[in-house]
């Protein structure tokens, strides 16, 4: 993932959560690359738990929505308190481009009760995602690392 890789990091660490929804957790510990040079590794290697999140919710919803289910926590970069929190991220990916409130149905964000009204996954006219700008047809992207 260095040299004309390095561009397509983070999509490639969401890959890797895929992948690991699919692995049983024993795995996970050699699931990255050695990455050694990659200046995005390992603060960015989050982003396969967010895949991880994402992979699980949007493919069996019931559980992992509706049932409100939450992983076990993980050590994943030595860090297991923040493993359901970065699930949780990918989660709220699965439903951020709707502009639909929330439903009271859904699974409230981490920290709050199963009864909260809270808006979830960034919906609604507010959103982040739906304020966006876009970059304008024909404008140069943003200089990616190292220059």
């Amino acid at each position: 993932m260095l040299g004309p890789a390095l561009p397509h990091t983070f999509l490639s660490y969401i890959g890797i959560g895929f992948a690991m929804s699919r692995l049983p957790r024993p795995l996970w510990r050699n699931v990255l690359p050695d990455l050694e040079g990659n200046p995005y590794h390992p603060t960015m290697s989050w982003l396969a738990v967010d895949g991880y999140g994402f992979d699980l919710a949007y493919f069996d919803a019931t559980r992992w929505i509706d049932q409100r289910r939450t992983p076990e926590p993980y050590p994943w970069e030595g860090a297991p308190h923040y493993f359901p929190r970065a699930f949780d991220q990918g989660w709220g990916g699965r439903c951020g481009s709707s502009t639909e409130p929330a439903t009271t149905g859904s699974r409230p964000p981490s920290g709050a009760s199963p009864a909260s009204d809270a808006p979830i996954c960034g919906a609604g006219s507010d959103s982040p995602r739906s304020s966006r700008a876009e970059r304008p047809r024909g404008a140069p992207r943003a200089p990616g690392p190292g220059g």
